[in-house]
């Protein structure tokens, strides 16, 4: 293994502390409050309906005040998406975890303005599918998923004497 500034300038990249720039991880972050929001809504507080349910027919101002004022997951998914930023490790769970949820958010947010597509045509019995399904799937795929973008961050070994140090030494690099 060769030493000197450039074998420590790969040990930097390879640091799954190492901070991602800020425009990464608050897309990150924004990425994860939806499904939080959905998780926490249907799940906890307003189970089992979907966003609007309680609330109204469509994503009016009014409606969507209403929702801001009687539902504790936006503020509590806000608090969920904002805690990604605590730990750099975190980032890739966090965005394996948007990605896996984006079927589960869009069934319980519904798409908005298309007066509740998702709710007229799919809830209450109208498909095979239900929300237990979704929340299956991502259980499911979240660790492929994680493997995948964890595969994907991490730098590929410039040569076989660097990949068998870094199969000697679990991946880190360091002795």
């Amino acid at each position: 293994m060769s030493s000197g500034p450039h074998s420590l300038e790969k040990l930097k990249r390879n640091n799954l502390l190492q901070r991602r720039p800020i425009p990464a991880v608050f897309g990150i972050a924004l990425a994860c409050l939806f499904p939080f929001t959905a998780v926490l809504h249907h799940a906890f507080f307003y189970h089992p309906t979907c966003m609007l349910n309680n609330f109204g027919a469509d994503y009016t101002l009014r409606v969507v005040a209403n929702w801001l004022h009687s539902d504790a997951s936006p503020y509590l998914g806000l608090l969920g998406a904002i805690s990604t930023f605590a730990l750099p490790i975190f980032e890739i769970a966090a965005l394996a975890f948007a990605i896996v949820t984006i079927p589960l958010s869009l069934w319980i947010w519904d798409i908005p303005f298309t007066g509740r597509l998702i709710c007229r045509l799919g809830h209450d019995g109208r498909l095979t599918l239900n929300t237990f399904d979704l929340y299956i799937l991502a259980a499911i795929s979240f660790g492929p998923i994680m493997y995948w973008l964890w595969r994907r961050s991490t730098p590929a070994p410039d040569g076989p004497a660097e990949a068998w140090l870094r199969c000697q030494t679990g991946g880190s690099g360091l002795p």
